[in-house]
């Protein structure tokens, strides 16, 4: 609880001291976020693989894209970021085993057509050991040493973002490449290393077109982004599947989420990496982990192969492409996904909609979000046992989320709930 406490108070201290945040897109409202890791997504291992899943994406409504970067990468033997998908050795060069610039052009182009927008993942912290700028600029990088105490030393491939020539190569990269392609927005992976001056160069390279929406994946929030990765919340769902939580703990995460406006994800390719599957992480309850990132104020992050669902960590270095030959977390996502499109009382950049609590509970959590007539409802048991609660609100003729049967929910009367079970319904079909 501490650790949360600590975390708010950071987060509280970043928001109240920015002055400059742009205001986010309209089209983030109701965003759901399918991360495509593109060599392990399609038996081509390529762009055009990815254009051709787009309606099959679409059907699940999840409405954004997100794209690992398509630059050139380091070989597979690299000992100093081997699994690394920012292990790149070049920040202008599409890799030619992906396709070529005119393959992007028409990705984004029947994305857009489809009403699907698209981001690109980016990283300017770090590069690959066999980036030309290893060798030739050696000043760019935090260190010439290889080894250290016996280990292969990070700071080989960390760029030293101090360094003024570098700044300047990698913002003319970054303005080149998305003046040349029409994404909608970028996801700057880990910001917390990037200097004050040299952030905010790039956040006014081209980011104010109109539109163009800015999120960031790091450890800490920086002023200037429309969303910030909620990285908390996965070591959260560990400590509830592992050792149960306290209703105080919840409460200070969904206090959080209703401040800010956060990427709220149980895997991303990260995760995904260092933890395996979601399947694997939590066998009995990562369906329900889910269903409470995608209630909680904030955009839900989908990382690809989980609608069908995973079994094994996708490796980006992996020959294989990510096989969907199970088929029963379709309906589950396609539900949520719809959900969020079509309610209003999920959706974004609406102060009037946060999670109000509608039970006095210990052990669930009972969530109510509201805009106008429309209105959600989860209710979450946090525990690995049958649990009986009551709520303070009556709910008549609203349907369950997933099943879409109806159902009705009377104040004061006993409920019940069983180890880590949620339910969801609406009014709203």
């Amino acid at each position: 609880m501490k650790y949360y406490f600590v975390l708010a108070c950071i987060l509280l201290l970043g928001c109240e001291s920015d002055k400059s945040v742009p205001i986010a897109p309209e089209w983030t409202k109701n965003s759901t976020i399918y991360e495509i890791m593109p060599r392990q997504y399609s038996d081509s291992k390529n762009l055009k693989g990815i254009t051709l899943e787009l309606d099959r994406i679409k059907s699940f409504f999840f409405n954004t894209l997100v794209i690992l970067p398509l630059f050139e990468r380091d070989e597979a033997g690299n000992a100093f970021n081997p699994v690394s998908p920012f292990a790149i050795k070049s920040f202008d060069q599409i890799d030619s085993n992906l396709g070529q610039e005119s393959d992007l052009i028409e990705l984004i182009d029947s994305a857009h057509a489809k009403g699907l927008k698209i981001l690109m993942e980016m990283n300017f912290a770090v590069t690959g050991p066999s980036h030309p700028w290893r060798l030739n600029n050696p000043e760019y990088y935090k260190s010439d040493v290889k080894i250290v105490d016996k280990k292969y030393n990070q700071d080989y491939v960390k760029l030293n973002l101090d360094n003024s020539s570098l700044q300047n190569k990698l913002i003319k990269s970054y303005k080149v490449f998305f003046n040349k392609f029409q994404f909608d927005g970028v996801v700057l992976y880990d910001t917390e290393r990037y200097p004050s001056d040299f952030l905010n160069k790039i956040l006014r390279s081209i980011n104010r077109k109109t539109g163009f929406a800015l999120f960031e994946h790091g450890s800490t929030l920086s002023n200037g982004f429309h969303y910030h990765s909620n990285s908390g919340l996965y070591s959260k769902f560990q400590n509830i599947d592992s050792e149960g939580s306290t209703m105080d703990e919840l409460d200070m995460i969904v206090d959080s989420c209703s401040k800010f406006q956060f990427l709220n994800y149980v895997q991303d390719n990260l995760i995904n990496e260092r933890y395996g599957s979601d399947v694997n992480a939590f066998y009995n309850s990562y369906k329900y982990f889910h269903t409470l990132t995608f209630f909680l104020p904030g955009i839900q992050w989908i990382l690809n192969g989980q609608e069908g669902p995973q079994f094994e960590r996708i490796s980006i270095f992996s020959s294989h492409p990510f096989s969907r030959q199970y088929k029963f977390n379709n309906d589950f996502f396609r539900s949520m996904a719809m959900q969020k499109s079509k309610n209003p009382a999920l959706w974004n950049l609406d102060p009037a909609n946060m999670p109000i609590k509608i039970s006095n509970s210990k052990e669930v959590l009972a969530l109510e979000r509201k805009s106008g007539n429309s209105c959600i409802v989860m209710l979450f048991n946090i525990t690995n046992k049958v649990v009986q609660f009551q709520i303070d609100k009556d709910y008549s003729n609203y349907y369950e989320i997933f099943n879409k049967v109806p159902v009705s929910f009377l104040k004061n009367t006993d409920l019940q709930l069983g180890p880590f079970q949620s339910i969801l319904f609406s009014n709203v079909l």
